[in-house]
Formats: structure tokens, C-alpha cells, sequence
């Protein structure tokens, strides 16, 4: 029986290894991609330097190069169904299409600002933000675009509508501002940071999160009222946020890092320090993802990024685990006396999260709902991260 255990043990560490959290995908170009965007499963699009606009309809397996008639830069791109869709960019450029990306023309914006952020509420009312505080609004799906005062000169730089009436844009100096009534009339909100903010998203009307540089993460539960700081102490450049569900959230990272939270962002987890600056994040569900960056970089992920031995492991084992196997409860100590809370999480070997917990130094752990079988127990601390086999008999 202990044999065919350790066997059985080997077997689950080898497909795991073999299981990256985030694979890369073969986009075809170099260019820097800037956003992605993801209508459905079937059609996912991204844009970038150089006018670049890329469409995949297999869920990533093959990505082709559209005609997107501008070579300017693009910084973000919005689809409201399968085949209308918008890109805006340096210079005032808006481009749309109404054949899937087949064709795209462009279209009249009144700016010659540089647009970084696109949103439509519905099929006809979109907003896009950019440099100096610009904000349009179209009403009849870009046939014309309004400028709208938005009572700021500071760089916008991603706009967010949880509902056909509120939004939100987030820029340089912290700035944060609020819509009540779909775009036409907009108020600063203070947001207790004067770091640039980058990116913003919204899960409920009220409930929302803006990130950006130096680390900064910002969590409003009263629709921007209040900023609960959730910065994470480093000096990373967090570019986009995005949630697929109200407590399963990620954050793309200048420097290549990937962060995934499972508890409405009060604890991060640094799941992915790729080797590309990584500029947008989107999710199609709960476990699909996609990342897009710099040299053509794009990354994909079918199980929300869950792995293990792929992480980083400490050189020797910082924490002892017992009784293991276990049939009823485990505790888990720390060798060395720790100064911050680490965080718990018990996997499935597929990669679902059982059970989350944070602790500094020791828990102990009720096991008693865990079938018989072979589990994983990911630590994470201020020094990295390690990993640990549980058997529960």
C-alpha cells in the first residue's frame, strides 16, 4: 500500500509540474499588445502598437492579424456583440467595424488627445477617456462624439460602467471620477492616493477596485465614498484589473507579474512573474484568462491560474504539517518566528481552492470535510511560497 501511495504521489506531482499556471499562446506579431478584450468564448480580440488588432474564434489556439486601417498606436478595444466593435488610440483615433473586424473605418472623434480607455453601456452609448481629461460620449453608436467636461486636466486612463448609468475613470494623481447618469455629467471623487491609477472594475454598482503604481490597490464597497487601501508594499506598476467574480480578481503587472485574489482583494497572491511586461487582463469565466503584453505576448489560463509546482519554493521547507496523512484535522507551524500573516490554501489536485485561510506562525485545520484522496497545501509568506503534499485517509 505505501508503495502504490508514493507512486500514486509521483503521478499527481508529474502532471502538475506539466500544468503551467499561464501558457503562451503564439500571437504572430511582436508588437505590443495593449488590451484584450473578450466578447465570448468565441471571439476575443486584442489591440496594439502600430494600428495591430488581433482576433482568435478558437479560444486562442490561432490569432489573425486584421486590417485595421491606422497605424497609430491602439490602447484599448471594446466589442458590444459578436460583430460591432471599437478601438481608440494616440492622435484622437477611433476606429469601428461592423463585420467582426473584417473591415474597420474610422470615425470622428473631435480629439486629437490620445484615447486610452473604451466602453459602451449598450449598443449605442459608448464613453472614451484620455490625456488632458478627455472624455466623449456617443449616444448613436460613433457617429458622432461628444465632448463631455470632466472637470480635470490629469490623464485618463481606463473607464469602467457597472450599470447603464454608473461609471467610473480612474488617471494620473490618483484621480478618480464618477458618473451618475451614463456619462454626461462627471465628480471627483477623493481616493487617498496621489499614485497614477491605471486601471478600474467594478463587480456591483458599489463594489469596485482601481490599481496602478507603487503597488496601489484601492477597494471601494459604497460606490467610491471610501477607498479601503489594499496596496500591496511593492513598487510594482499594476496596469489592469479584472474580476470574474466578485471574489476572484487579477491584476496584470509591468515587470510581468500576475497577482490572483480569491478574497474580494484583502489577500494577493503573486501567481506568474512572466518575462514580458503585461499591459491588460480579461477573463471569460471563473477559470478562463487571458493576458496580454509587450513582444506580442499572450498568455492563457484554463484553470484561474492554479499551480503549483511551477511557483516559487523555498530551498528548504519553512513549515511543518501534521499529522499527515490526516482523517480529521491538520496544524501547520512556522520553524522560524514570522512577522507577517501568511496565507493558507488546500487545492484539489485539479486546482480548485477547498479551503483559504490566513495565520501567522501556527493553525490548526478541520480536514473532516475533505474526501479520502490527495490534496495540495499552498503557504504563501512575505519570502515566497511552498507547497506541500496532504493525504487525507
Amino acid at each position: 500500500m505505501k508503495k502504490f501511495t508514493f507512486l500514486l504521489v509521483v503521478i499527481v506531482a508529474l502532471t502538475i509540474s506539466t500544468k503551467a499556471q499561464w501558457t503562451p499562446l503564439t500571437s504572430g506579431t511582436t508588437e505590443t499588445l495593449n488590451s484584450i478584450y473578450i466578447y465570448n468564448s468565441n471571439y476575443i480580440y486584442a489591440c496594439g502598437d502600430a494600428g495591430k488588432i488581433l482576433k482568435t474564434t478558437n479560444t486562442g489556439n490561432s490569432w489573425t492579424t486584421l486590417t485595421s486601417e491606422t497605424t497609430f498606436r491602439l490602447n484599448s478595444i471594446y466589442f458590444t456583440n459578436s460583430t460591432v466593435g471599437y478601438a481608440v488610440g494616440i492622435g484622437g483615433t477611433i476606429i469601428k467595424t461592423t463585420n467582426g473586424g473584417t473591415n474597420w473605418f474610422v470615425q470622428v472623434s473631435g480629439s486629437i488627445d490620445a484615447l486610452r480607455s473604451v466602453y459602451f453601456l449598450s449598443v449605442t452609448n459608448g464613453c472614451v477617456v484620455g490625456d488632458h481629461g478627455t472624455i466623449l460620449k456617443t449616444t448613436n453608436s460613433g457617429t458622432n462624439w461628444l465632448t463631455i467636461a470632466s472637470g480635470t486636466t490629469q490623464r485618463l486612463y481606463s473607464i469602467c460602467f457597472p450599470t447603464v448609468s454608473t461609471g467610473y475613470a480612474v488617471g494620473m494623481a490618483g484621480t478618480v471620477l464618477k458618473t451618475a447618469n451614463g456619462g454626461t455629467t462627471w465628480t471627483t471623487l477623493i481616493s487617498g492616493t496621489t499614485n497614477d491609477l491605471m486601471s478600474v472594475y467594478f463587480t456591483t454598482f458599489n463594489n469596485g477596485y482601481v490599481v496602478g503604481e507603487n503597488g496601489t490597490i484601492r477597494r471601494t464597497t459604497d460606490g467610491g465614498s471610501n477607498w479601503i487601501i489594499r496596496d500591496l508594499g511593492t513598487s510594482d506598476y499594476f496596469y489592469s484589473v479584472n474580476f470574474p467574480t466578485s471574489q476572484t480578481g487579477y491584476i496584470a503587472a509591468l515587470g510581468g507579474m500576475i497577482y490572483k485574489t480569491t478574497n474580494s482583494g484583502t489577500n494577493w497572491v503573486l501567481q506568474m512573474n512572466a518575462s514580458n511586461n503585461l499591459r491588460s487582463v480579461a477573463f471569460a469565466d471563473i477559470t478562463t484568462g487571458y493576458v496580454v503584453g509587450e513582444n506580442g505576448a499572450i498568455l492563457k489560463t484554463t484553470n484561474g491560474g492554479v499551480g503549483f509546482f511551477d511557483d516559487y519554493h523555498s530551498p528548504e521547507s519553512s513549515f511543518n504539517l501534521y499529522p499527515n496523512p490526516s482523517n480529521s484535522k491538520i496544524t501547520i507551524t512556522a520553524k522560524d518566528n514570522l512577522q507577517k500573516e501568511s496565507i493558507i490554501s488546500i487545492f484539489k489536485v485539479q486546482g480548485e481552492v477547498l479551503i483559504s485561510s490566513t495565520f501567522q506562525n501556527t493553525i490548526e485545520i478541520n480536514t473532516t470535510s475533505l474526501s479520502k484522496g490527495i490534496y495540495l497545501v499552498k503557504i504563501q509568506t512575505d519570502k515566497g511560497i511552498e507547497t506541500k503534499k496532504l493525504i487525507i485517509e
